[in-house]
């Protein structure tokens, strides 16, 4: 057999290779977005509306007390998490000025056990913007769902940090694609993904590393909109400092 035709099957073979070598690739990422979701998830809890009407996504940032955040501004009265046979209540202690977040704290601490037992955000797991290297700008990351909601999908995306014209920090996505459950672990399953469900409002988006980004606030013209969590530490260390005195 001539060299030209041996050259030519082994290209051919390769040809038919890298599909599926980039669909073992993305199976791969994808597993490892799943492993950085399943340690996020004991700090993502579900916030119920008033009356039920709704829910939205908070992130646990302290147990003593008990705090979680959420994004945006919320109504006062009937905010809960429910737990197994109860529910947590949840009251404003701490409103961004912008209302782009809100610091939520347990009313009966006895009761918000189950959801203290929890793991609450790190604050060294916390990137502040102003710090990012100019080689980071822009960070993949994953929005990480509440356990109590299954079957609402997770995302993958693409965060850039920005600033507006007073200098505040602001995180804008795109790119976003729906992760992969292990069930559908080809390159199939993302093909016409459906939008973000809006419970995940205020769920965090988790870099590869497991660094705690932002709160997804949702889709603004066309892009995701996300509150980086540095300002969210910040204001619980104004509450502590508070508390403190």
């Amino acid at each position: 057999m001539g060299h030209e035709k041996i050259f030519g099957f082994v290209g051919l073979g390769l040809f038919c290779l890298f599909p599926l070598v980039s669909v073992l690739q993305l199976g791969d990422a994808d597993e490892t977005w799943r492993q950085v979701a399943a340690r996020t998830r004991p700090s993502v809890v579900q916030v119920v509306l008033d009356g039920g009407d709704g829910t939205t996504s908070g992130v646990v940032v302290g147990t003593q007390p008990l705090r979680v955040a959420v994004a945006g501004r919320l109504a006062p009265a009937g905010l809960m998490t429910p737990t197994d046979g109860a529910a947590v209540i949840w009251q404003p202690c701490f409103e961004d000025p912008h209302g782009e977040f809100t610091v939520l704290q347990a009313v009966d601490q006895f009761a918000a056990a189950p959801v203290r037992a929890g793991t609450p955000v790190d604050p060294a797991t916390i990137s502040d913007v102003a710090v990012m290297p100019e080689d980071q700008a822009a960070v993949s990351a994953v929005l990480v769902s509440p356990a109590s909601l299954p079957d609402v999908a997770m995302w993958v995306g693409v965060l850039t940090p920005e600033r507006s014209a007073d200098g505040r920090p602001s995180f804008h996505g795109n790119g976003l694609r729906q992760l992969r459950s292990e069930a559908l672990a080809s390159a199939e399953a993302e093909v016409v993904a459906p939008p973000v469900d809006p419970a995940l409002r205020g769920a965090p988006f988790v870099s590869r590393e497991g660094v705690v980004l932002a709160l997804y606030a949702g889709i603004r013209d066309g892009m995701v909109h996300a509150v980086p969590m540095a300002l969210v530490r910040d204001a619980v260390a104004t509450l502590d400092r508070r508390a403190a005195r």
